[in-house]
């Protein structure tokens, strides 16, 4: 019989870092995951928490990562610079990245980093979120290593999910958060949907012939995502738009290999980032201020349905990070399966 699992916030994220120790993590690269899958996990985004361990576990496995390697120090030029990631997780370049943006933004109003040679790293919005919270506005994007998303108008696998990330800084306890992907939907909700034993709405995916499919684990098997919009009538081009922007400026610009770049058996996945860092102090005094009331007047907009009242972006990752902080976590059973697997394969004491 399958389990479900509900842990406290605080055994969410002691449990992510046995794991992440359990696959070979140390040091900055243990600390830095676990910081932005605890970050996800609490703010509900539950594709980028602790489910991805699966998925890592797999690039550990298949040597695509090497977990107990550390960012390279980054070459500055000015207020940018380039990061390698030395063939590991990206989540200690990225937050590295966030960190030396933010200090060459204050000096410089403005700063750009890049980061090349690293792999998944977890949600852009961590990063984005993590620079408005030091006063900066922040933009992340990441390619992604292999290749799930059509272009418009095809049927060929071209880029992966490329999300982007955009914080503000506000008056208001919480940033103005986007976080999206590129695609329709995000690869993780289709693993999620998997694990739920659900079927996901048409227009996701489609099969090599284009047709809608539904079916999580038809999908996964040959992983063919419709870029955000999903057909000509809702506006597919403008996502294709985005997902190539994303990858111009993670992969090309950083000098990372962009997806189709890259062939099969390379041994690291070389995928790359981009951050983008504005001190809005160097436009105006009082930003955070006028965010904070932007931010009211769209809340206080009519809503078609009164049991859905407007929201800000970033709205509903705050109101999850508030609950579940207080309530913890609950993991779905096919996700505990995948943990308890991993955790006898690799010895690791697991509380379930």
């Amino acid at each position: 019989m399958q389990q479900i699992v509900h842990l406290s916030a605080s055994d969410l994220r002691d449990l992510t870092k046995t794991m992440l120790v359990g696959l070979g993590l140390r040091g900055e690269a243990l600390d830095s995951t676990t910081e932005a899958l605890h970050w996800a996990d609490l703010s509900g985004i539950d594709t980028h928490g602790i489910g991805m361990l699966p998925y890592y576990d797999t690039l550990v496995t298949a040597g695509r990562i090497d977990p107990t390697a550390v960012p390279a120090e980054p070459r500055i030029n000015g207020a940018t610079a380039t990061i390698d990631a030395m063939g590991n997780l990206g989540h200690a370049a990225g937050i590295g990245a966030i960190d030396l943006g933010c200090t060459l933004a204050a000096e410089f109003g403005l700063s750009a980093i890049g980061v090349r040679n690293a792999a998944h790293y977890g949600a852009a919005g961590f990063y984005a979120d993590r620079a408005a919270r030091r006063g900066i506005i922040g933009i992340s994007t990441s390619a992604v290593a292999d290749p799930y998303m059509i272009p418009a108008r095809g049927i060929e696998k071209v880029f992966g999910t490329n999300p982007l990330a955009f914080a503000a800084p506000s008056a208001e306890d919480e940033p103005v958060l986007l976080d999206i992907a590129t695609s329709t939907a995000a690869l993780g909700k289709v693993h999620l949907a998997q694990r739920r034993g659900s079927r996901v709405p048409e227009g996701w995916a489609v099969d090599p012939q284009g047709r809608p499919l539904t079916d999580p684990e038809a999908i996964l098997a040959d992983a063919r995502v419709t870029p955000l919009g999903a057909t000509p009538e809702h506006g597919v081009h403008k996502g294709y738009g985005l997902a190539t922007m994303v990858e111009i400026l993670s992969s090309l610009l950083p000098g990372a290999s962009w997806t189709l770049q890259r062939p099969d058996n390379a041994p690291r996945d070389d995928v790359g980032q981009f951050y983008l860092l504005i001190d809005p102090a160097r436009f105006r005094s009082g930003f955070p201020e006028s965010v904070a009331a932007m931010s009211e007047r769209l809340r206080a907009s009519p809503p078609a349905d009164p049991a859905l009242p407007v929201l800000v972006p970033g709205d509903p990752e705050s109101t999850a990070r508030r609950s579940r902080a207080d309530s913890g976590v609950t993991l779905p059973p096919g996700l505990v399966t995948a943990l308890r697997d991993i955790g006898g394969r690799r010895s690791i004491q697991l509380p379930f």
